[in-house]
């Protein structure tokens, strides 16, 4: 404890007055890793130089301080651990993103960590971590620097205001940022941060509109602005308010696509995913004799979630899969059929996030149109011929967090009202018929944008019929394994 109080005070002796630093005035920390700084070092020296050539942030260098906390090397990782520490680095250099990078070498890869915490100490805005396979310096600086991009564009403003002279307005912002006269903002007053429950990191903040305002001065590091409407009477603009920015009128549309697609860090505009599966199936029809017939089927599942707004979307999916059955049971005149299956299905609905954000768990409610084909090679006199379900589905979905690595996805489909295509004539009128769909599995956060999924999904599906064939069932067990892209 003593050696913490001390390098906080040999750092900076803590202002009486507390200043609110933009997100945008960031910093970066001396990385630290497992092997006395031969590898920090180098990727320190890459990594700042890209934070000086960026337009996101105005970086401020810490070389006042790196004989400081050279003199803690062998204890650094502790001390950048400490809120208070952190905390102090922000006010001495005036930075709001406070950026932490350590490495851990091991035999033959090495594991990189990126965080960016708030000028408290406490804040976590940020985080990553990934496993390379090798110690390159140019694959290591590039997914930092991947990392920092994204980080960029969840900045959740483009400047807060520093200075307050009547109705005028100074923004911490100015050419470095592409901002240009006559851009109007919006003046924004935080009221509350969510916290991941899993990951510890602020996802979301809750603001209130102050004012609105136009931009008439812009310099290299700043603006000036003119605020024009106040929302609501009485409630003045503060310095630390943020500003967000509206789209000039010539590229309103590019602007307002580019701001809505920021909205979610983990994607723009949905998810996409592609599995193989392996199916178990199995196919029973009551003729003369109760048959079964049974086995392995190969195939493949592309599915696809558009995000129409932040809570409703529109869903497709297309699934095939071949392969034959043989004789399981009864004694059915063919001992081997071809099999093909075939799934579509399209709709929409609404997702419900119940801690208001994405990163958290979500549960959907959906309905679509779905057309499931069994077909079967045909043998009217066993009860076998390829016929189909068609009809509106039900759905209920729920995607959870474990841990910032893996969520659980489970999902259950109904057909309540299915219709029975007879597609080959062989079966005679239909009595009753239903068809029922689960899934679970397990989704790993491979990269900020990809995950790897592991999911079993059951389907049960059976018809009666008036006739000499008085009922035809399917069951299916499928391992599906494959990714999803959130694009």
């Amino acid at each position: 404890m003593k050696k913490i109080i001390t390098i906080i005070l040999t750092i900076f002796c803590t202002s009486l007055f507390s200043e609110v630093y933009s997100f945008r005035q960031c910093t970066l920390l001396p990385i630290t890793d497992s092997v006395g700084g031969a590898i920090g070092f180098k990727v320190f020296s890459k990594i700042e130089e890209n934070l000086k050539e960026n337009k996101w942030c105005t970086y401020h260098s810490n070389s006042n301080l790196l004989s400081t906390f050279a003199k803690y090397r062998e204890n650094l990782p502790t001390y950048l651990k400490n809120p208070e520490v952190i905390k102090t680095v922000a006010e001495k250099l005036k930075s709001g993103s406070i950026i932490k990078i350590s490495m851990t070498k091991e035999i033959n890869t090495i594991e990189i960590e990126l965080e960016v915490l708030g000028q408290n100490g406490e804040d976590l805005l940020f985080s990553e971590k990934t496993v390379l396979q090798k110690d390159d310096m140019d694959l290591i600086t590039s997914q930092l620097t991947s990392w920092l991009e994204i980080y960029s564009k969840i900045i959740p403003y483009d400047g807060i205001v520093t200075g307050i002279l009547g109705d005028q307005i100074t923004i911490d912002s100015g050419k470095n940022y592409s901002i240009k006269p006559g851009q109007e903002f919006v003046v924004k007053r935080v009221t509350s941060s969510k916290t991941h429950p899993l990951l510890k990191k602020i996802v979301e903040w809750n603001t209130n509109p102050i004012g609105t305002g136009k931009i008439f001065s812009v310099s290299e590091m700043q603006a000036l602005g003119q605020v024009q409407v106040y929302i609501e009477q009485g409630k003045n603009i503060k310095i630390g308010d943020w500003i967000r920015l509206e789209a000039l009128k010539s590229t309103k549309l590019t602007e307002d696509e580019e701001r809505e697609g920021n909205e979610f860090s983990f994607g723009k505009l949905g998810v996409a995913s592609a599995y193989f599966t392996l199916s178990a199936t199995s196919y029973s029809a009551s003729a003369t004799t109760n048959n079964r017939m049974a086995g392995n089927l190969l195939g493949v599942d592309l599915r696809a979630e558009a995000w129409l707004t932040r809570n409703y979307f529109g869903l497709f999916q297309i699934a095939k899969n071949l392969g034959s059955v043989k004789k399981a049971s009864g004694n059915p005149s063919e001992s081997r059929l071809d099999a093909s299956n075939t799934s579509f299905k399209f709709g929409g609905g609404y997702k419900f996030l119940p801690l208001g954000f994405f990163y958290g768990p979500q549960i959907d409610g959906y309905l679509a149109y779905s057309k499931q084909t069994f077909g079967i090679q045909s043998a009217s006199a066993d009860g076998y011929g390829e016929v189909a379900m068609k009809g509106l589905v039900l759905g209920l979905a729920a995607n959870l967090p474990l841990n910032r690595t893996y969520r659980i996805q489970s999902r259950a489909e109904f057909m309540p009202m299915a219709s029975f295509d007879d597609v080959e004539t062989t079966y005679g009128s239909i009595n009753s018929e239903n068809w029922l769909q689960i899934e679970f599995g397990v989704k790993k956060q491979q990269t900020n944008n990809l995950t790897l999924d592991a999911l079993i999904e059951m389907t049960s599906a059976n018809a009666t019929f008036e006739g000499d064939i008085s009922s035809f069932s399917y069951k299916d067990t499928q391992l599906k394994m494959g990714a999803s892209f959130n694009y």
